[in-house]
């Protein structure tokens, strides 16, 4: 397989060689077109989830609602820092 690989190239140089060049200035082109802040932003990513849960305290809203999200966030990869605000009717 390599062999065939090898002898097709020695016999069309002129074809790996263009080949070569477009790659390399396809490589270059799509360079230019990243999309590379000058400044880029260094806050950490943050994520904001709210819950309605109508007609109940507080203490049930933390209990029934913000406990089990707040549990099944720390299983998350990369998590440094979940925080947690229950009022009436609100998590």
């Amino acid at each position: 397989m390599i062999s065939k690989i090898i002898n097709f190239s020695l016999k069309q140089r002129l074809f790996i060689v263009l080949a070569t060049i477009t790659v390399a200035f396809l490589g270059f082109l799509a360079f230019q077109n990243l999309p590379i802040d000058v400044f880029p932003d260094p806050s950490p990513p943050l994520v904001q989830i709210y819950t309605e849960a109508h007609g109940m305290a507080p203490e049930e809203v933390e209990r029934l609602i913000s406990y089990p999200i707040e549990s099944s966030m720390f299983g998350l990869p990369r998590i440094k820092n979940i925080r947690s605000f229950s009022t009436f009717a609100l998590s």
